[in-house]
Order: C-alpha cells, then structure tokens, then sequence
C-alpha cells in the first residue's frame, strides 16, 4: 500500500512537471561540407515570456549551426563580424595551428572577415566553437557566441550507434542564465537562474523507443551538472571531450564541469508511451563544486538553483524508427594511452586564488595573472609532456589547454575513473587536488601565435587564470630567414634604452624575446608607420631575438643589450 501511495505521488510531481515543459527543443541547423560561412550577429530571443532578449549569435539570434567535419577533410571557414565590437572564435579541443585557434590573439575586428583553413587531424568526436575575446569570453558567451562540432570518421560509422541527427543522435548545449527584470542577460553573474537547453526554457523532445545517443556539452560559464535520469536508470557513456572511449561505462549519473563534453547512450526501448527527464542533481553535488550544498568560501557565487535539483529536459518516448538501434556496443574505438616514458620532460602548473581586504579575488596560474603580451611556455613542435597541475584554492578549476587531447594519468596518484581515460582537453580539478596528464602536442611550429591554457570557469579566465604557450622549432625559424638583403633595419645595436627598427611595407607583426622564448614585446605593425621605436631599458642585459614576420617569409635579427 506504501508504494503504491508513493508510485502516486511521484506521478502528480512529474505530472505537473511535464504541464511546464512545452517548449519543443530546439535541434541547431547543420553545416557540412568542407567550406563554412559563418556570421557573428546581434539578434533577440523571447526567453521570458513576451519579452525580447538581445543576444548574439552565429547565423542567427543565439547559439550557432552544428558544423559536420570529416576526419582529414581540409576545410576552409569564413567568419565575418558584424558586430559593434571585437571578437573571436575559439575552434575547441582541435589539433591545429595557432594561427586559426582563435585564441585571444585572433582578434576579429567589427565588419572583417576572418579566413580559417586547416586539415581535420582530430578522430570522431564532440567539440564546440566559442568567443574567447581577452577579458570579455564570459560576456561574449554568456549572450549566445557558442555552437557545436560534431567530427566524423571511419571507425565511428562502422560502430553500430544512433546518428540520424535531432532523431536518435541528439545534440544538446547545457546553459544557465541569469535574466534582469527588463528580460536582458545578466552578465556580470557565474550563475543563473534559469537553465536553456539548447537556447529553450523547460524544453521537451519526442524520442524513439530505441537507443538513443545524447551529445552534452557543459557550456555553462560557471555551473557543473550532476547528470541522471529521472528514474534513476542507468545510461552508458561511450565518449569524452576527444572522442569515443574503448568501451561503455555505465552508470547513472555523470558530473560535467564547464567545458566538458561526454555522449550518452540511454536505452529507451521499453519506454514506449512514457516520459523521462534529464536532470542535474545538484544536491548531489561533490564538494568544492559550486551550485551544490557546499558553500565554497574562494568562490562564493550562488542562485536560487545552487543545491536544488532540477529537470531540464522532458523525453516523450515514440514509436522506433524504420531501422532503430536496439542494444549498446560492447567495444568503440581502439587506441592506447600514451606511455609516460615518451615524455621529455614534466612541467609544474599551480592553481591559486589571491584577495587582498575589500578587493575582488585574483585567480593565479604558478602565482601571476595572465599578460597578453608575456609567453609563459615554450613547448618543441611534437613533444611529449607529463603537466602536473595542483589546485591550491578551495574552488573548483576545469583545466583546459588549447592545442589537442591529453590522457589523464592520475588524481592524487590514484588511477582516473573509467569514464576519464578517453581523451580529454578539460578536467576539473577541485580544491587540494592534484592531476597529471600526459599529451603530444601540435606538430605546428609557430613563434608568433600563441596557445592558451587556463580555468574554464570563463569569470575565472577573464580574471587573469590564463596563460600561454608557443610551439617551436629553430628548423623552422631558419627555413624562413632572409640573411641576405634584409628589409628590416635595427639602429643602434648594442643598445642599452631605445631602439628603432625600420621595417618593410608587407611587414605584419614584429615580436621580440629573449633566448628562452619568453616574448617581451610583441607590435602589430600594420597599425604602425614605416618604424617603431622599442624602449628596452627595463629589460635585462643579454641577447634578444627580433622577429619581423612579413606576408612573405620572417627576418631574424639579434639585438644585444649590454
């Protein structure tokens, strides 16, 4: 009789919850091939009722296409701003040249066209595009500059998975917002109080009764998600950030910090005529995450939904398809680990947070905020390297590096969690913790252009919890050296304080380091007349490398500062 009460009373909680859910999810357009066009734009969306919203977005008024890739296409994307200000576009977790990462370095200014090309190095996967503009990615993102990626390959079509797109292979951008009594985005906020599936308030889907992939993307600026079902059932995950793991792990519940991707697949094939949610159990919420029941002192942001837990999305179980999917694979996709004896060489990254009296927190990487113009890291083209990076803060940080996938190695020296040992580009790492990874990076010499890494929780980010790294190569450098009749002049050399350097009409950037790599002044010299000056008398005594890259080739110079 007691069940049976209960079985009751859980029918009139979810029955007044699915009177809430009416709103279609929204399932973004697809773009594929291997020529793209996208467009940043201002736009509005009807969030709150009756009320509009302005928003940004790709295309259109918030959010952006779903991009297709094939594995080892080339392809080429134009993306033009139209707004009123700067932005970027940050093609993440991809292996590829700085030159189109679209870190902060790639500034697209209002009304220009940013022409990306490279080749589809990385295997099936999940992966996300988004603004990444210095000290305004939380803003940018916050009002609808995001969209996802979806890679695919040989050895994923072989597999026997759901993906007929917005049907059984269903692709879905996680999000809280905060909204102002006028409707607008609040951006000066981590959390929300409103959770948008998709750019959708309380949305519901019609499922098939078969198996059903779900691609989640945490793209949160600030919040995790405790993942599950509303009846507790289990659900398999079968990829990570960098694509499928080799296998399955089920379970039934699955936490996903800002950044991070995971699918799913949910077994739906005796659900006919039901309805299911997808929930965030933040009452479930680990310690040091923020949103749950823990209050985290470094990190003290709150919502009305901290704690609470929540449904976000309402599955309506129909009729299979033609050809369903009926069972889980056994096996995915096959790789190995790398071998920590590849690595040359382990670098020490230390997480901190710094408050002086009545100032606002400092988010710290090895105790410095980030600096545009400062490189932090000089990594050889292709290497090998073990980072450890410890958490010395009570707050959550999701580590992510820009530039590939890494294999995690270890928690505090205990193995990672199954559904951890596919290939990552973010792990959240909470307070007192400490992770090492292991990762190849880019084959893409470049002294110019930077890589970052840094904190996911983007107010974080834009408070200075990033840093940077070029990939080099003297083989490089050297290949593109014009020794003989150099444009570029450099006068006085010796110099102790103030240098002029004459450079050539195609002249592009003039970048100055010293002999570890570490960049010490970096110039856009299309915004210069035909010379600059350089004022190095805080600089350190020693040698510097003066690099002039020109539309057709660099020029290497040596500036000695007795």
């Amino acid at each position: 009789m007691r069940n049976a009460s209960l079985f009751a009373v859980l029918m009139m909680v979810f029955g007044s919850a699915s009177a809430q859910f009416t709103n279609e999810l929204p399932i973004p357009d697809t773009l594929s091939g291997t020529y793209f066009d996208l467009t940043v734009m201002e736009g509005t969306m009807d969030f709150v009722g009756g009320t509009p919203t302005a928003t940004y977005g790709f295309n259109g008024n918030y959010l952006g296409p779903t991009l297709i890739f094939n594995r080892l296409d080339s392809v080429n994307i134009d993306v033009t701003n139209s707004l009123s200000e700067e932005t970027t576009v940050h093609w993440h977790g991809f292996e590829i040249p700085a030159e189109f990462d679209g870190g902060p370095h790639n500034v697209i200014e209002p009304g220009e066209t940013w022409d990306v090309g490279f080749k589809v190095l990385d295997h099936a996967a999940t992966m996300w595009y988004h603004s990444h503009l210095h000290h305004n990615t939380a803003r940018q993102v916050n009002k609808g500059m995001a969209g996802m990626i979806i890679i695919r390959d040989s050895e994923e079509a072989a597999l026997d998975l759901p993906r007929t797109y917005g049907v059984d292979d269903i692709p879905m951008v996680l999000q809280d917002r905060q909204f102002n009594g006028a409707g607008q985005l609040v951006d000066s906020v981590s959390f929300g109080n409103h959770f948008l599936i998709n750019g959708s308030l309380t949305p519901f889907k019609d499922v098939p009764a078969q198996v059903v992939r779900l691609r989640l993307l945490n793209g949160a600026s600030h919040r995790p998600f405790v993942l599950g079902f509303s009846d507790n059932r289990d659900f398999s995950i079968i990829g990570s950030d960098g694509g499928l793991l080799t296998a399955p792990v089920d379970t039934n519940r699955l936490v996903m910090s800002p950044g991070e991707r995971y699918e799913i697949l949910v077994d739906l094939s005796a659900d006919q005529g039901q309805s299911i949610f997808l929930r965030t159990y933040a009452s479930e919420m680990p310690q040091f995450y923020p949103g749950g029941p823990f209050i985290i002192q470094d990190d003290p942001v709150t919502s009305p939904l901290d704690g609470s837990d929540s449904s976000l999305v309402m599955f309506n179980v129909v009729a299979p398809t033609v050809d369903p999917v009926m069972t889980v694979p056994t096996a995915l996709a096959s790789f190995t680990p790398y071998d920590e004896n590849l690595a040359g060489r382990e670098r020490l990254k230390l997480l901190s947070g710094l408050q002086s009296p009545g100032q606002p927190i400092r988010w710290l990487i090895n105790g410095q905020q980030y600096v545009h113009s400062v490189n932090n890291d000089t990594v050889d083209a292709g290497a090998y390297e073990i980072w450890s990076v410890q958490n010395f803060s009570a707050a959550l940080h999701p580590f992510h590096i820009h530039g590939g996938y890494f294999y995690l190695l270890d928690r505090n020296g205990n193995p990672p969690p199954p559904h951890e040992r596919g290939k990552k580009d973010v792990v959240p790492i909470t307070g007192n913790e400490i992770i090492r990874f292991i990762m190849r990076f880019p084959d893409y010499p470049d002294p110019e252009y930077s890589f970052m890494y840094h904190c996911h929780l983007l107010a974080h980010e834009d408070d200075g919890m990033m840093a940077q790294f070029i990939i080099a190569d003297s083989s490089f450098i050297n290949s593109v050296l014009e020794p003989e009749g150099s444009l570029t002049k450099m006068y006085p050399n010796p110099s102790s304080d103030l240098v002029t350097i004459e450079f050539p009409e195609d002249a592009r950037t003039l970048v100055v380091s010293d002999m570890q790599g570490q960049v010490v002044q970096r110039i856009n010299l299309k915004k210069q007349n035909a010379f600059v000056q350089l004022e190095i008398s805080e600089l350190p005594a020693g040698v510097y490398n003066v690099m002039v890259f020109r539309e057709v080739g660099t020029e290497l110079l040596k500036l000695v500062k007795p």
